[in-house]
């Protein structure tokens, strides 16, 4: 099994002087155990090689593979989310800090508008992740966002009149934080299998 794989990956980046390709059709396979050295002048893709390989940026065509798994899935699904979800705690922490109601808003506003963002990976990830079952799953998946909005609506004023409303929504985004770290641990390519009868 290869732990790298890379088939006809093309990466091309949009500059004012028009379209720059960084890899053109690069395939390439190391094994486990192997060693690979990357060398070359400015300019001739190994950083953007290394980036497709860490999944901070996606091959404009081709397929990057890393220990079996599908680079840009997770990024789609995963990176997605957990980012959507790291900005909704900063919006909601920077809310705490600031002084005029106003501002307090558009600053939570904000918030909610990243965690609208992360939905669609909820959604597209319950419907992967499901299979053949994807509507169970996705009922199951909508039945606890339901369950965490009774529980935030239960929790935030119990919390609010206990330790005041800053800690209400430090709270909410540690709460945040922590779904968006969890996000790393999230597996987008377990497909439920149905078990034989």
């Amino acid at each position: 099994m290869s732990t790298i794989e890379l088939k006809d990956v093309f990466r091309v980046h949009s500059t004012p002087e028009g379209d720059a390709a960084a890899l053109q059709g690069l395939s390439l396979r190391v094994g486990d155990g192997e060693v690979l050295t990357v060398l070359g002048p400015s300019g001739s893709g190994k950083s953007t090689l290394l980036r497709l390989l860490a999944g901070l940026d996606r091959p404009s065509a081709g397929l990057v593979r890393v220990c079996g798994e599908d680079v840009g899935k997770r990024v789609g699904r995963c990176g997605v989310a957990g980012i959507s979800l790291f900005a909704a705690s900063i919006f909601v922490w920077t809310a705490t800090q600031v002084e005029d109601a106003r501002l307090a808003a558009l600053v939570l506003a904000g918030g909610a508008g990243a965690l609208y963002f992360a939905q669609s990976a909820f959604w597209a990830l319950s419907a992967d992740i499901g299979g053949p079952s994807a509507g169970l799953v996705s009922g199951i998946m909508n039945m606890g966002c339901q369950v965490g909005g009774v529980c935030t609506a239960a929790l935030t004023p119990i919390i609010a009149d206990s330790f005041g409303w800053t800690a209400s929504f430090a709270f909410a985004a540690a709460v945040c934080l922590v779904g968006a770290v969890a996000w790393i641990f999230v597996n987008p390519f377990y497909v439920l299998v149905p078990r034989p009868k």
